[in-house]
């Protein structure tokens, strides 16, 4: 959960919203989430990529295996981040 799990200011007008703005990855992969479309990854991306896990501190990204869309999500964070490792009910990507 990059934006975190917390109540802040981040909706309409200052309104309460659950986490904080969304980094371009996580709205990329929320997307992919939501409609199921694995989308064509370009370098840019990538290189977004690499900042937001930076921006978020992450060592790891996981997604697990009953995500919405997991098969869109997965190739779409292979194309971000590499080939993923197998765990359990989950991929893990080394950032």
């Amino acid at each position: 959960m990059p934006e975190g799990f917390f109540i802040g200011p981040y909706g309409r007008g200052g309104t309460a919203a659950m986490g904080t703005y969304k980094q371009p990855t996580s709205a990329l992969l929320a997307d992919v989430a939501k409609r199921g479309e694995q989308p064509a990854v370009s370098d840019g991306q990538r290189r977004q990529a690499a900042q937001d896990a930076d921006f978020w501190g992450a060592s790891c990204l996981a997604l697990t295996t009953d995500a919405p869309h997991v098969d869109s999500l997965r190739g779409t964070l292979e194309q971000l981040y590499g080939p993923a490792t197998r765990i359990a009910d989950a991929w893990i990507w080394r950032v």
